[in-house]
């Protein structure tokens, strides 16, 4: 008779399956709720991988970052490679979407300047 222990692989295979089926079709949010319930264990990484992608893909930048800073820390050498790589690219996304938005009272937006005399002005295409 099989325990709920014996039982768990074959369960996270499924959430997985399950998880990257519905990323690939583009349900981000079904695929969030399947990888997010795949347990530590041989699927776990695969399922942390294509969660922070989800994340990512939904708009979610803290919890994609928060994801794949804890996937460095993993045993396996591929998926902290990754981890690390996709880690400095979300937090170089996510410093260039903390831009102060402009207040609604400011001023009317500058003009560039004047090309400096004796210099040729090129229109743009």
């Amino acid at each position: 008779m099989a325990t709920s222990a014996d039982s768990q692989p074959s369960s996270d295979r499924a959430r997985l399956k399950a998880g990257l089926g519905a990323a690939k079709a583009r349900d981000y949010a079904g695929a969030i709720a399947h990888l997010g319930q795949v347990q530590p264990g041989p699927h776990y990484d695969k399922a942390q991988m294509a969660l922070v992608i989800a994340l990512d893909k939904t708009g979610a930048m803290e919890a994609a970052i928060a994801r794949c800073q804890a996937l460095t820390q993993s045993a396996d050498l591929d998926t902290c490679q990754w981890a690390s790589n996709s880690l400095e690219k979300l937090q170089n996304r996510a410093r260039s979407h903390q831009r102060p938005a402009p207040m609604a009272d400011s001023p009317e937006p500058v003009s560039p300047p004047a090309p400096a005399p004796g210099t040729l002005e090129t229109s743009a295409p």
